[in-house]
């Protein structure tokens, strides 16, 4: 997860009807996640035309009115297959789009170090684009109140098509991160997620780390009011 600090008023007209900005410590943030999704059933079934794949996603933070429960609107998602694409466009009403893609995970361990280096890498307008993170330390659960507890304890999350919000759950146990040593970013950012977000997203996040993962169960979507 690479973290980026915002200006609040680029990210406003993405922010659903009915939900506010969740801040930290008065800060806006959108993060550059990577994940490679081990897909055994989608809503209790098994689909065997759905096998492991990457995905890069672009989101950020809200919450409900009143201290209400906190979630994440995606803005932008690339995966590399267009069954993928089509199903969450179709089930989530997501912004899907769909692009060759490849990871690559390299755990090490020298005499005063250990930790992994993750790689995420897709390609635009036939260019080749990557995030990569650079762990350091062991895997433990965030601190409560960080910017990585922030950024990862969130349940629920949000996809807008036209007037339409749709609202699903995620349930799985908190996920352990492990702190980066170094992490950087090589992207057209402006023609790959939109101008707007040219100036906020740099070659350096804000801060970043790796997440373990883990079993998660994704509900059903319905329509949020």
């Amino acid at each position: 997860m690479l973290n980026f600090e915002v200006a609040p008023e680029i990210l406003r007209p993405y922010v659903p009807q009915g939900l506010e900005f969740d801040l930290w410590k008065g800060k806006a943030f959108v993060s550059l996640v990577g994940l490679n999704f081990v897909t055994k059933k989608v809503f209790g079934l098994r689909l065997p035309l759905l096998p492991s794949f990457e995905q890069v996603n672009l989101r950020f933070y809200v919450r409900l009115p009143w201290n209400g429960p906190r979630g994440v609107v995606f803005i932008k998602e690339i995966v590399p297959r267009y069954r993928v694409s089509t199903i969450a466009r179709l089930l989530f009403k997501q912004n899907y789009s769909t692009c060759p893609m490849s990871h690559r995970v390299e755990p090490f361990s020298g005499t005063k170090e250990k930790g992994e280096l993750v790689e995420y890498s897709w390609r635009h307008n036939k260019k080749w684009q990557k995030m990569t993170v650079h762990g350091q330390g062991g895997y433990e659960l965030p601190v409560k109140g960080s910017r990585e507890d922030f950024v990862m304890e969130r349940y629920r999350g949000y996809a807008t098509k036209g007037p339409n919000v749709m609202e699903f759950q995620v349930e799985h146990p908190p996920w352990r991160i492990q702190p980066a040593k170094d992490a950087t970013l090589q992207c057209d950012v402006g023609k790959v997620f939109g101008a707007e977000f040219e100036p906020f997203i740099q070659t350096k996040p804000a801060f970043s780390f790796l997440a373990d993962g883990g079993a998660a169960n994704l509900y059903y979507p319905h329509q949020f009011s």
